[in-house]
């Protein structure tokens, strides 16, 4: 026997269930009969189904119901440290060819990274030939090793300029959190330890989150490649094999992730974040000027031929194609990470 408690007002009573097809007959499109679990209240087709379900479900309690009590049921964000911008990030792609008995294999790969820092900005890396995917791991691992050693850096704080100076002594509240400076809530000069300059006003507890993120001891780099969800991850796992690295995954099903991390490098897909192919990116972009493609002028130069359609009968164009379609036309994720 199921009862179901009802309220109205300051009054309680219980109420028979007879049927729970028809008391959870909303959860499912289905009109006819369901058979539902009487632990979690899923509705299912088929009998069989039910009877499949119910010894795994029946280990666990009954599905129920709780409110958090007043003052616990207040979201609020604390994630102070992801208020960090993320310094480095890195950008790649695969070229590969179609064999005869159409399997795809990588022929080279390209690699930008860029930075906040102007000096460590820019780095590309091109390979073309045997052991693609061998080379594109050592390249990684290399970025990786400089990144670190980069962010290792613990320099002072600048001498604060007047005009600096100014500013922090007039702060009343956190630059961060927004929370006032009081005895406790000690104001500090927040700063970055790379370069040394002064950033801004914030409260003790602010500053000591805000500093670069790490992940598995090392400290936290994106990579992302177009499409990597749906191809060039099959590249990366099918061809991974360090058995000391820490590889964590987010599956979106048994064939597509979607992300993959490998130590302290995640692997992200930017087709999530820019839903179209980089040809009409680059042509939606392109409609605009190329004032925006800081990373393709830098290689290319201002020649206005680079952002046309090449013809892919020669080795130019190819070339082209390869950087212009494919990777230093991410500015649109460098500028908005």
């Amino acid at each position: 026997m199921i009862l179901l408690l009802l309220s109205q007002g300051d009054k309680y009573y219980y109420v028979l269930v007879t049927s729970l097809s028809r008391l959870v007959a909303g959860r499912t499109k289905h009109a006819c009969k369901t058979f539902v679990c009487p632990y979690c209240l899923h509705p299912f087709s088929y009998q069989h189904y039910l009877d499949n379900h119910l010894p795994a479900c029946g280990q666990h309690l009954s599905q129920t119901v709780k409110y958090l009590k007043k003052g616990e049921n207040i979201l609020k964000f604390d994630k102070i440290q992801h208020m960090f911008p993320v310094p480095f990030v890195l950008y790649a792609d695969f070229e590969s060819y179609l064999t005869s008995s159409g399997e795809h294999v990588p022929s080279g790969f390209c690699c930008l990274r860029v930075s906040q820092f102007p000096e460590h900005d820019h780095n590309i890396f091109t390979y073309s030939g045997d052991n693609v995917l061998q080379n594109f791991f050592q390249h990684i691992k290399q970025e990786q090793d400089t990144i670190n050693n980069i962010l290792s850096t613990d320099l002072p704080i600048n001498t604060l300029t007047d005009e600096e100076s100014r500013a922090h002594d007039a702060a009343t509240a956190c630059f961060i959190c927004e929370n006032e400076f009081t005895i406790t809530n000690v104001k500090t000069k927040h700063h970055c330890h790379i370069t040394g300059q002064y950033i801004a006003p914030v409260c003790n507890n602010c500053n000591l989150q805000l500093k670069h993120r790490k992940s598995n001891d090392k400290y936290f780099i994106p990579l992302f490649v177009h499409n990597a969800r749906s191809y060039d991850s099959h590249f990366i796992i099918k061809n991974f094999h360090d058995p000391n690295a820490k590889i964590e995954v987010i599956p979106t099903n048994t064939e597509k992730f979607l992300a993959l991390q490998v130590d302290s490098v995640r692997f992200l897909d930017s087709f999530q974040f820019l839903s179209s192919s980089l040809e009409n990116l680059v042509s939606t972009m392109a409609r605009d000027g190329i004032d925006k493609f800081l990373h393709t002028k830098r290689h290319f130069g201002n020649d206005p031929n680079v952002f046309k359609k090449a013809s892919t009968h020669t080795n130019t164009s190819q070339v082209r194609k390869f950087y212009v379609k494919h990777v230093f036309l991410r500015e649109r994720l460098s500028t908005a990470s």
